[in-house]
C-alpha cells in the first residue's frame, strides 16, 4: 500500500571527513550527504582526493535512512521485514564482513516506529478512564490480579516468582507516588520487602506494583485483601509506611495481628514544617527544643510521655513555642494510636526512605505521567533486575544495597545509646538520662529556660523577645496545656459508643433528608464543622455510613411502616416505572395509602425497587408480587393498584392479580394531548410560543433585556416558563406567562425582529382562548395532586368537566376552538367511563361531599348493591377489624389558584348544577323492612351533602358511631388517591439523588436513601 502524504526527506548529512587534520590546519570541512531521490552518497568540499567519510558509518546511516523511507511508503511488509531486506541488499552490494557496526533490530525498532507515527501523524492512544486500560499480551504474565468492582479498578503487577520471593519475608514497606503513575490512574502504590538486611546492607526489594484509581480507605483495603487472597505466602508481621491513615486503617483491618510503624523521616518533616511556620528554627535555642521533640521517637513507648513532661519543665513560655507544644500534644501524643506509630525504639528500619529512593529511580526511567507501554516496560525491567539481584544475594551473598559509612556510624551510635538507656537504673524519666549521659547538652538546655524563668512577673527575656508572635492567635493560648487537660478536652469517643451512634444516625438522616452525597462525611469542611461542634466525636468514613448506618436506619423505619401496614383495613397502591437519564438505571415505585383508625389518611413509600430487566408485563407482575411478599401484604388487602395507561403496566397488574385503576391526571394528559393535535393551528401557535421561550432561556443577554423592559412597563418581574412534553399543565403555564408578558415580549421583538418572530394577532387571541378553555382542567389537576385527594373525586370532576364543555356559555368564550373543544369532550367520554368499575362508584357514593349527586340512577343502585354485598360477606365471615395508629402525616390544605374568577365561578356553578339535578329524595321511597346496613345507607343519603371544600375524612371520624358499618367500607374505598402523583414525586427525589456527580450510586443505596427521605418525616423522626 502506497502512502501519498509522505513528508519529503531532505538531504541527510551522513558523515564528516574521516581523515585527520593536515598539520596545523583545522579539521577538513568535507562532508557526505545522502541524496533524497537517488539514495546515493554525494561528497562535497573535498580538500584532498582521498577525502571520504568512514566506510562503516556511511553504510550504517545509509541503511537506517533507506529503511525510514521504505516503512513510510509501503505497508505490505512489516518494519522488521523491511529492515532485513535492506540488510540483505547491503550484504549483496558490499558484504557484511566489511561492516562491523550494523545495529541489531531490537535496538532501532522504536526509532522506526516513532518515525512512522510522526510522519503519518498517528495520534497517541489515550485512556479516558481506568476501565478502558488494556494491558498488552506480552505483559500479562506480570499481572498478579486485575480487579474491577464497586466503581474502582486495581491492577497489581508482580514477578511470576512472587510466591517464592515472599515466603520468608516478615517486614514490608509501603509507599505511593503520583508522578510515575499512568493516566487515568491516580497513584502507583508499591509494596517492598526486606529479604535480609543488617547494619551494613539494606536488601529491600519491590514485590508488588499496584495501579490505584483513588486514595480511599476502601481501595487500600481491597488492595491488601486481594494480595492476601492471591498470594497465600504473603503473611506480614510488620509494616513500615508513612502516616496516611487510610492505608494504615486498611492494613489494620486486613492484617489485625501485624504491627505498623510510621516513617521517622515523615514524622520529623511534619514537626519541622510546623516549626518553620512559627519561625522557631531561626533561633538556636528553640531549634534545639524542636530537635529534642523529634528525638522522643527513640524512647520506649511507655517513657515518651514522661520524656515530654521533662522537656516541658524546661520549655520556653513564648507564644510560638506554646502553640507548637499544643500542636505536638494534640497531633502526636493524645491520639492513642499515634505514639506506637512514630516510636522507633530498637527499630532497625526507622523510615521508608529506601522506598522513596526507589520511586525517584523509577521516575527517572519513566518520566512524569508516562505512557502505558513505557510504564509496563519499566516495570518488567525492574522485576527482572530485582529477581536477578535476589538470586545473587541468595547464592553468592552479593548485597543489593550497601549502606553508607555515615549511616552505619549513626546506627552504631543509636544502638549504643539504646543499650545504655536499657541498662541504666530503673527510672522512666528522660531527665535523669540526660543528666547522666549528656551532661553538657543538659546544662546548655537548662540555662536558657532558667533565665526566662527568673523574669516571671517582669519583662520578657531577650530570647522571648526575639521569637515573633503568630498573627491571629489568641493570648488565651499562652498557657501550656497539660496532658490531662488535653486528654479530657480531646478524648475521642469510640465508634460504637452510644454518644457516637447518636451522631452517626443524625448524619445518616441528614444525608437522606437533604439529598446529600454519602461522601459528605469525607469532606474537609464537614469534618472541621463536626470537630468544632462536637470535639469528642469522630466522623466515620463513607464505607461505615453505607454499610452500617444507612441500612440500619432503613431497617428500623421499614419495621415501623410494616406495623402500620399490618394494622390497616385496606391498602391502595400507586405504582410507576422510571429510568434515570444519567445512568439508565430503572426503578419500580410502590407507595401505599391507607386510612387509620382515627380516619387519618396515611401514606408511605414501600419500595423504589431497582428494575434492571425489560419492562414487560410479566416482569412487572413478578416484581409487584415480590414487593407484596416482602411486606407480607395479602393480595386481598390491596384494594386498588393505580397506574398509567401503558400496556405493559396494565398487563402486569392484571397478571399479578390486582384490581386496576387508571391515574386521573395521566388520563387528562392523554385527552388534552389528543385535543391539541385535533386543531393544527393550535399546535402551530404552541410551537411558536416555545421558540420564544427557548430564545430567552438560552440567551442571558435577551433575558436581561426582557427584565429591563418589564421594569419600564411596570410588569411583574417573572421569567418565562419552559414546558415539558409529559406535563400538559406546563404548556398551560407557558401560555399563561406569555400572555402576562405580551407587551414586554412584543417590544423586545420589535428591536430584534431579525432573530425572533412574534406571534400573530390571531395566535395571541387563540392562546387566550386556550387558557380560558383549559383553566378548569388546570384547577382540577391541582386539586387531584394535593395530599388529601381521593379517588371519590374522579367521577364528579369528570362529569363536571363534560358539563362545562357542553355549555353554550363555554362555546361563546372560545369561538375559535370548536374542534379542540369537541375533541376534548370525545376524549373525556371515552376515557372516563366508570360503569364497569364499581370501586369508583362506591368511593363517590361514600364521599359525603358527593353521595349520589354525580351518579345516575343505575350507577347509584350498583353502588348500593355493592356495599350490601360486601356487608353480607363480612357478616358471614364474622370479621371485625380494629386498628390503632398513633402517627399521621401533617395535612396540607388545597391551594387552588383563582386567577380568572369568571371562569372559576362558571366551572364550579356547573358542579353545583350537576349535584342539584341528580339529587333524589329518599323520603319518597317505600318504607320496607331493611337490614342495618340498608338503614344506615338511607340515613346517610338523607343527611345534608357536605361542602365540596370540606374534608370527608374528618366528617367520617365525627360520624363513625352513627354509621358503624358504612365507616368500615369507607376505610377501604376512600383509601385510594385519585392519581399516581405521589410516585412521580418519589422519582423526582430520585432524580435529585442521581445527579451528574453521583450517577454511579448503587441502585440499592439509592432505594434506601429515597425510602428514608420520604418515610422519616411521616413517622415524626421516631424509629
Amino acid at each position: 500500500m502506497q502512502v501519498t502524504n509522505i513528508i519529503n526527506i531532505a538531504k541527510i548529512r551522513i558523515q564528516q571527513c574521516g581523515l585527520a587534520p593536515i598539520k596545523n590546519k583545522i579539521k577538513c570541512s568535507g562532508i557526505a550527504n545522502l541524496h533524497h531521490e537517488t539514495d546515493c552518497v554525494v561528497i562535497k568540499n573535498k580538500h584532498v582526493s582521498q577525502c571520504v567519510p568512514k566506510f562503516d558509518e556511511n553504510e550504517v546511516k545509509l541503511l537506517l535512512q533507506q529503511t525510514k523511507k521504505a516503512i513510510c511508503q509501503d505497508f505490505s511488509d512489516t518494519v522488521q521485514s523491511v529492515y532485513e531486506k535492506n540488510i540483505q541488499k547491503l550484504k549483496d552490494r558490499k558484504g557484511l564482513d566489511n561492516i562491523s557496526k550494523i545495529p541489531d533490530f531490537r535496538s532501532v525498532k522504536y526509532q522506526f516506529y516513532r518515525y512512522r507515527n510522526k510522519t503519518l501523524q498517528v495520534p497517541k492512544i489515550k485512556f479516558t478512564n481506568p476501565d478502558s486500560v488494556v494491558i498488552p499480551e506480552r505483559f500479562v504474565k506480570y499481572i498478579l490480579f486485575d480487579c474491577k468492582e464497586n466503581e474502582r479498578r486495581i491492577i497489581v503487577f508482580a514477578s511470576p516468582k512472587v510466591r517464592i520471593n515472599v515466603q520468608n519475608i516478615k517486614h514490608y514497606f509501603c509507599d505511593g507516588t503520583f508522578k510515575s503513575c499512568v493516566k487515568p490512574f491516580t497513584q502507583l502504590y508499591t509494596i517492598h520487602g526486606d529479604i535480609g538486611s543488617d547494619l551494613y546492607q539494606s536488601n529491600i526489594v519491590p514485590l508488588f506494583y499496584a495501579l490505584l484509581t483513588d486514595k480511599r480507605g476502601i481501595t487500600y483495603e481491597a488492595l491488601f485483601q486481594k494480595i492476601k487472597d492471591a498470594v497465600q505466602e504473603f503473611r506480614p508481621i510488620k509494616f513500615t509506611m508513612d502516616f496516611e491513615m487510610a492505608a494504615i486503617n486498611a492494613v489494620k483491618n486486613v492484617f489485625p495481628r501485624a504491627s505498623i510503624h510510621g516513617c521517622f523521616i515523615h514524622f520529623q518533616r511534619s514537626i519541622y514544617r510546623k516549626a518553620t511556620s512559627l519561625e522557631l528554627l531561626e533561633y538556636e535555642e528553640t531549634k534545639q527544643h524542636i530537635k529534642l521533640c523529634a528525638s522522643l521517637a527513640f524512647l520506649p513507648k511507655e517513657d515518651i510521655e514522661d520524656g515530654w513532661l521533662t522537656l516541658m519543665e524546661n520549655s520556653f513560655q513564648a507564644e510560638p513555642v506554646t502553640i507548637f507544644n499544643n500542636y505536638f500534644v494534640e497531633q502526636w501524643l493524645e491520639p492513642p494510636e499515634m505514639i506506637p506509630l512514630w516510636c522507633c525504639f530498637k527499630e532497625h528500619h526507622r523510615s521508608s526512605n529506601l522506598v522513596e529512593a526507589w520511586n525517584e529511580r523509577f521516575q527517572r526511567y519513566t518520566g512524569c505521567k508516562p505512557s502505558l507501554l513505557l510504564f509496563l516496560q519499566t516495570v518488567a525491567t525492574d522485576i527482572s533486575t530485582h529477581d536477578i539481584a535476589r538470586e545473587r544475594l541468595q547464592m553468592n551473598g552479593i548485597p543489593i544495597h550497601k549502606r553508607k559509612k555515615t549511616s552505619i556510624k549513626n546506627d552504631e551510635l543509636i544502638n549504643k545509646l539504646t543499650h545504655q538507656y536499657e541498662n541504666k537504673e530503673p527510672t522512666t524519666s528522660l531527665k535523669n538520662h540526660l543528666k547522666s549521659k549528656h551532661a553538657e547538652q543538659y546544662a546548655t538546655l537548662t540555662d536558657v529556660p532558667s533565665t526566662s524563668g527568673s523574669n516571671k512577673g517582669g519583662t520578657s527575656t531577650s530570647t522571648d523577645s526575639k521569637i515573633p508572635a503568630v498573627p491571629g492567635t489568641s493570648r488565651s493560648r499562652d498557657r501550656q496545656l497539660t496532658l490531662k487537660e488535653t486528654s479530657e478536652r480531646k478524648l475521642i469517643w469510640d465508634i460504637n459508643d452510644p454518644k457516637s451512634i447518636k451522631y452517626h444516625y443524625l448524619i445518616g438522616e441528614m444525608i437522606a433528608l437533604d439529598n446529600e452525597p454519602l461522601s459528605l462525611v469525607e469532606r474537609v469542611g464537614f469534618q472541621r464543622l463536626m470537630a468544632t461542634a462536637v470535639p469528642h466525636y469522630r466522623v466515620p468514613g463513607r464505607t461505615y455510613m453505607t454499610e452500617k448506618v444507612v441500612p440500619d436506619i432503613y431497617n428500623r423505619i421499614w419495621s415501623k411502616i410494616q406495623v402500620s401496614i399490618s394494622q390497616a383495613t385496606a391498602v391502595s397502591v400507586p405504582s410507576d416505572i422510571w429510568t434515570c437519564q444519567h445512568n439508565n438505571e430503572s426503578f419500580l415505585s410502590f407507595t401505599a395509602h391507607w386510612i387509620s383508625e382515627e380516619f387519618n389518611l396515611e401514606h408511605g413509600v414501600l419500595a423504589m425497587k431497582p428494575f434492571p430487566s425489560s419492562h414487560s408485563g410479566t416482569n412487572i407482575a413478578k416484581e409487584l408480587n415480590a414487593i407484596t411478599e416482602r411486606w407480607n401484604i395479602h393480595k386481598n388487602k390491596i384494594h386498588l393498584l393505580l397506574h398509567d395507561s401503558g400496556a405493559n403496566m396494565i398487563k402486569g397488574v392484571r397478571d399479578a392479580g390486582y384490581d386496576s385503576g387508571r391515574c386521573f391526571i395521566h388520563s387528562l394528559q392523554r385527552a388534552i394531548e389528543e385535543s391539541l393535535k385535533s386543531q393544527p393551528e393550535v399546535l402551530q401557535m404552541v410551537a411558536a410560543a416555545r421558540r420564544i421561550v427557548t430564545h430567552f432561556n438560552h440567551s442571558g443577554l435577551a433575558e436581561q433585556k426582557l427584565k429591563s423592559i418589564q421594569q419600564e412597563l411596570n410588569l411583574p418581574n417573572h421569567q418565562l416558563v419552559q414546558d415539558v412534553s409529559t406535563r400538559w399543565n406546563s404548556t398551560y403555564y407557558l401560555m399563561e406567562r406569555l400572555l402576562e408578558q405580551k407587551r414586554a415580549i412584543s417590544l423586545y421583538i420589535t428591536d430584534h425582529h431579525d432573530t425572533l418572530n412574534n406571534l400573530t394577532h390571531a395566535q395571541w387571541e387563540l392562546m387566550e382562548q386556550c387558557i380560558k378553555l383549559l383553566k378548569p382542567f388546570e384547577e382540577i389537576t391541582k386539586i387531584t395532586s394535593s395530599g388529601i385527594s381521593c379517588i371519590s373525586e374522579v367521577i364528579p370532576h369528570a362529569v363536571t368537566l363534560l358539563k362545562y364543555l357542553g355549555k353554550a356559555e363555554t362555546a361563546q368564550r372560545v369561538p375559535n376552538l370548536v374542534t379542540m373543544r369537541s375533541s376534548l369532550q370525545t376524549e373525556l367520554e371515552k376515557r372516563f367511563n366508570f360503569d364497569e368499575n364499581n370501586k369508583y362508584l362506591v368511593a363517590t357514593f361514600l364521599d359525603p361531599r358527593f353521595k349520589t349527586s354525580f351518579l345516575d340512577f343505575v350507577q347509584a343502585e350498583r353502588a348500593k348493591q355493592k356495599i350490601l354485598l360486601e356487608a353480607l360477606k363480612l357478616s358471614c365471615n364474622d370479621e371485625s377489624s380494629s386498628t390503632d395508629d398513633d402517627s399521621s402525616p401533617r395535612r396540607k390544605k388545597r391551594n387552588i389558584n383563582e386567577n380568572d374568577i369568571e371562569i372559576h365561578d362558571s366551572f364550579w356553578n356547573c358542579f353545583e348544577e350537576v349535584a342539584k339535578d341528580n339529587m333524589r329524595n329518599s323520603n319518597d321511597e317505600e318504607n320496607v323492612e331493611k337490614n342495618t346496613v340498608a338503614n344506615e345507607i338511607d340515613f346517610y343519603l338523607k343527611s345534608n351533602r357536605l361542602d365540596r371544600k370540606a374534608n370527608p375524612y374528618k366528617w367520617w371520624s365525627a360520624n363513625e358511631k352513627q354509621y358503624p358499618n358504612l365507616s368500615k367500607f369507607t376505610k377501604v374505598y376512600l383509601s385510594s388517591p385519585g392519581s399516581s402523583v405521589y410516585s412521580e414525586r418519589l422519582f423526582s427525589e430520585a432524580g435529585t439523588i442521581y445527579d451528574e456527580k453521583r450517577n454511579r450510586l448503587l441502585p440499592s443505596n439509592a432505594e434506601k436513601l429515597v425510602f428514608i427521605h420520604h418515610n422519616l418525616p411521616l413517622i415524626n423522626f421516631t424509629y
